[in-house]
């Protein structure tokens, strides 16, 4: 179903639609084989462009330039954060190398949700399953000859558990629908969790069956904008590993800790500017020799 369209160009400082978008933080845009996004945020469709500094945007949300300020958090002084967490040559190369990557600020249930979905997973794996709930259980959106699907409120789940068992979740199932039922019934609140100091924030988090550390800090720093959250996974396990404790024995506390320390109050985008650039390194290294299994994140 095509929605009215809203069109803007809204120029923007110091951000990288393609690191932003393909970093592994969202999986609700494509890339359009004519270099633009299309995706689906909240009840809206976005079909979002770059030139040099400038965002050409289409979206059926009317507020487009506002959405864009807050959904990029244009707001937040990047060069500065960059410079302070420029500790060493290894951050250093991943800052010159991912310039422009912005920490997005999503929506908190469909952050908690994907995210549930990311255990012990793949993105093309996480990225599917999103789209097989989005496409059952969702609202059709279109603009510009593409469309997609709204991501399903927690009722929706909660009302529909044999469509959602049929969406090849796996394990994952009961943790999404468990979650789904504690927010429906009032026994959290995203919203009151999101306001929190940020440990306790996770701790809250946390409660959620399914939703461990990395799950819990993954929510903290793509939904609420808390820099000093520091999810470990296995990408961030092995790189943390091979660049500052060669010599092994360290498990993901004190990787954690280590990172929180060093890096200070904004680790999360350490986070993200390590785990881009050395992924998307060890991806291009191993392209012209494999095409196994993407691991897992």
């Amino acid at each position: 179903m095509q929605q009215r369209c809203h069109k803007i160009g809204i120029a923007i400082g110091n951000l990288s639609l393609y690191y932003t978008l393909e970093c592994g933080q969202t999986f609700r845009w494509k890339r359009t084989p004519g270099g633009s996004y299309f995706g689906i945020v909240g009840g809206d469709a976005f079909l979002i462009k770059q030139h040099g500094n400038i965002l050409e945007i289409a979206s059926t949300e009317r507020n487009v330039g506002e959405w864009a300020r807050k959904y990029f958090v244009l707001d937040v002084d990047l060069e500065s954060i960059l410079h302070e967490i420029d500790r060493d040559e290894h951050i250093h190369e991943a800052i010159v190398s991912c310039g422009g990557l912005r920490i997005l600020r999503q929506e908190p249930w469909e952050t908690l949700a994907s995210y549930i979905l990311s255990a012990n997973n793949n993105i093309p794996n996480i990225k599917r399953m999103v789209e097989n709930l989005s496409r059952r259980l969702g609202r059709i959106r279109g603009l510009e000859g593409y469309s997609g699907f709204t991501f399903p409120s927690p009722s929706a789940i909660t009302k529909n558990k044999d469509t959602v068992s049929k969406c090849g979740l796996g394990f994952r199932c009961d943790y999404l629908v468990e979650a789904a039922e504690t927010i429906k019934e009032g026994r959290e609140d995203l919203e009151r969790i999101g306001v929190l100091p940020y440990k306790e924030c996770r701790e809250e988090l946390m409660k959620f069956r399914g939703v461990g550390a990395k799950i819990a800090d993954c929510v903290a720093l793509f939904s609420f904008g808390m820099y000093e959250a520091f999810p470990v996974d296995v990408w961030i396990r092995r790189t943390l590993r091979n660049l500052y404790f060669p010599d092994g024995g360290v498990g993901d506390k004190q990787i954690w800790h280590f990172a929180r320390q060093y890096f200070g109050r904004y680790c999360g985008y350490a986070q993200e500017y390590l785990y881009c650039h050395y992924r998307l390194k060890r991806a291009r290294g191993l392209t012209s020799r494999t095409a196994g299994r993407a691991p897992t994140i």
